[in-house]
């Protein structure tokens, strides 16, 4: 909800400022049977600052860690949300544990499904997430987003194999694939403009699309 609030504030800040009591509900709330009103009263609290524009969608893929962790990925979703992008991301700690913790005969229809998506690219286990980071390209495309970004850490041997495949995924797919390799000497800046420019990037290519689309039917 944040991620999607964050692009179309009318107030700077008010997003962040709706997470964060958000977060201390949450932490307030001991009884399992109150989570629900909890749950609507914090939707209610998003809805009242969202407005129904439409914006570019990029999905975040890549290693768990380097998606999950904000310090790491110098808070990518914030930042993507001040320049105006809606941003979703391949995975929540609720899917590890569905996948890893949970017995087979009840993990999710989904995971196996997505599995099946990346083997014209990578047909067998290569470690981390590196199946599923192709297979969400091939996701995100079939779901109409203008644009993926994969978040890996220095020397991740899984998400460089990944990598090696992607262009050809982007291709396929018509979908543009930017990777950002995070390590300690990732600075905000360089970080910000390098997001923008792939932002500017998917804009344009809206753009043209809209032209050749006009051109065509005239």
């Amino acid at each position: 909800m944040a991620c999607k609030a964050r692009p179309r504030e009318a107030s700077t800040g008010a997003t962040d400022k709706c997470y964060k009591i958000a977060i201390e509900m949450i932490e307030r709330t001991k009884e399992t049977g109150k989570i629900k009103q909890v749950q609507k009263e914090i939707k209610m609290m998003f809805h009242d600052i969202k407005t129904t524009v439409n914006l570019p969608r990029i999905g975040i893929i890549g290693e768990i860690y380097t998606v999950l962790e904000p310090f790491v990925n110098l808070n990518i979703e914030k930042q993507l949300g001040e320049i105006g992008v809606e941003v979703y991301r391949s995975i929540y700690i609720t899917d590890w544990i569905r996948h890893n913790l949970l017995p087979s005969f009840i993990k999710p229809r989904e995971h196996k499904m997505l599995l099946e998506m990346s083997k014209p690219y990578i047909n067998c286990f290569i470690g981390g997430h590196g199946q599923e980071t192709v297979a969400q390209v091939a996701r995100f495309a079939g779901e109409g987003f203008n644009g993926v970004i994969q978040l890996l850490p220095f020397t991740g041997m899984p998400e460089i194999v990944a990598k090696s495949v992607l262009s050809s995924v982007s291709k396929h797919y018509s979908i543009p694939v930017m990777t950002l390799v995070l390590d300690e000497h990732a600075a905000e800046a360089g970080f910000r403009t390098r997001l923008e420019a792939f932002v500017d990037m998917i804009n344009h290519k809206s753009e043209v699309e809209s032209l050749d689309e006009v051109f065509t039917w005239n």
